[in-house]
């Protein structure tokens, strides 16, 4: 896996763009992480089953997950258009799914597993709630720092998690430009 990335871009969209976070443009750069945890938004929770960390889709749907670059972790919404693309590529190579898709060749081009690895790319910051989790309904009550994702392509299977990575907002710099971010106004 590539050196941590993800808080050194953070933190220049915070120092160039602020609080106008929405006008960082589109990153092209492929990067490499690890996903670390999936979920779809709720009411589809259903969607994860534990056991093999397999994951399918509702239409018109997009997916929330955690990635990592080693040292941090952040959460991630991957477009509709990336979750259809993907849907579309398993239908058309496995349309009888394998019982364990872990151990399938079939299929494994976006996300099939937890800790995959994945190159990222045509992605941008957001800054809105989250999913609680796969056991609870409803959104974070307060927005975090998120990725949009438009561009997921599979790299293999990583079976581990890589490194200890910490939540990006548990750093001192990122902690303040979201504190700012929630102030009524946007002050970051």
């Amino acid at each position: 896996m590539s050196g941590p990335w993800i808080r050194d871009y953070l933190m220049d969209v915070a120092e160039t763009y602020g609080a106008q976070l929405y006008n960082a443009p589109v990153s092209t750069g492929k990067k490499k992480v690890q996903l670390i945890d999936v979920r779809a938004p709720l009411p589809y929770s259903s969607i994860l089953t534990v056991t093999f960390q397999f994951l399918t889709y509702q239409e018109n749907s997009y997916v929330w997950a955690w990635i990592s670059d080693k040292d941090h972790r952040v959460s991630v919404r991957i477009s509709k258009d990336t979750v259809d693309q993907y849907k579309r590529l398993v239908d058309s190579h496995c349309p009888t799914l394998h019982p364990n898709p872990c151990n399938s060749i079939h299929g494994r081009n976006i996300i099939d597993c937890r800790f995959s690895l994945v190159f990222v790319s045509q992605y941008r910051p957001m800054f809105s709630p989250r999913p609680l989790g796969p056991n609870a309904t409803g959104n974070t009550p307060v927005s975090h720092i998120s990725l949009e994702i438009c561009h997921v392509k599979s790299v293999g299977i990583g079976g581990h998690l890589f490194g200890n990575p910490s939540d990006l907002e548990s750093d001192e710099n990122m902690k303040e430009w979201v504190l700012g971010l929630r102030q009524d106004g946007g002050g970051g």
